[in-house]
């Protein structure tokens, strides 16, 4: 268990990724106890969760297919069992599969879909009873552009994402009567691995469909997690926010 009952403790799912990672660091900056989730990536959770502890922080990893239902529950269960609260859930975990739609194979659909909206269904679902009887809570799910703009050869990502807006926007009306707020980040173009992949010209395509001409850090989103998940937040519920640089406008 952790050291202090009344320390916040902020469960991060999808931790591994570059988002996810910024995100972490940035709620330890704020002092809070950290849990880790990965699915596959356990040599980066680890030293992730290595880094926070030289800090002098609190982190723990967690294993979990998030796609399964009861591994999520099971998974829920630990988090709440070693620090005994969960002040914030990022919904953060996600993955992308491409095709065009014509050549995207039911696989990919149920893939994507299952991976990026039905697994926040689960996690949030045990949680949100967690931080009713707590009488708070922050939960935050990262969304993405494409959920709003549509990305081509995307749209089995393009729906889940949309689905996570509206599913959103239920369970903040449905809890804040309980203290609890629901918001999603929309992050545009983020400089991650995906991103640097891409040759010169289309990085410079890229550029040119986003006002501000330059890509998002993972430090962008960080930060407004860490405003969402604050006190001064606490009369926000509902919204979607972009990072984007002004690729929506909206």
């Amino acid at each position: 268990m952790s050291d202090t009952a009344d320390q916040k403790t902020v469960l991060v799912t999808g931790a591994s990724g570059a988002i996810g990672q910024a995100i972490v660091r940035r709620f330890v900056q704020d002092d809070y106890h950290v849990a880790i989730h990965f699915h596959q990536n356990s040599a980066v959770a680890t030293a992730l969760q290595a880094e926070v502890v030289a800090a002098g922080g609190v982190a723990q990893t967690f294993q979990a297919d998030l796609c399964d239902a009861a591994a999520a529950k099971e998974m829920i269960g630990d988090v709440h069992k070693q620090f005994e609260h969960i002040d914030v859930l990022i919904n953060n975990a996600g993955i992308l599969d491409d095709a065009l739609l014509g050549f995207m194979s039911d696989e990919q659909w149920h893939t994507v879909i299952n991976a990026n909206l039905n697994s926040v269904f689960y996690v949030t679902r045990e949680v949100s009873m967690i931080m009713a009887r707590q009488r708070r809570g922050k939960i935050i799910s990262i969304t993405s552009a494409a959920g709003r703009l549509g990305g081509a050869g995307r749209a089995n990502y393009s729906a889940a994402k949309s689905g996570l807006s509206g599913f959103t926007r239920a369970v903040a009306r449905e809890l804040a009567g309980t203290g609890i707020q629901a918001n999603t980040i929309s992050p545009g173009y983020i400089d991650t691995a995906m991103i640097a992949d891409l040759d010169e010209r289309k990085r410079k395509d890229l550029l040119r469909q986003i006002p501000s001409r330059r890509l998002g850090e993972p430090q962008d989103v960080a930060e407004l997690a860490a405003f969402l998940a604050s006190a001064a937040a606490d009369y926000i519920t509902g919204q979607e926010i972009s990072v984007d640089g002004g690729l929506y406008m909206g």
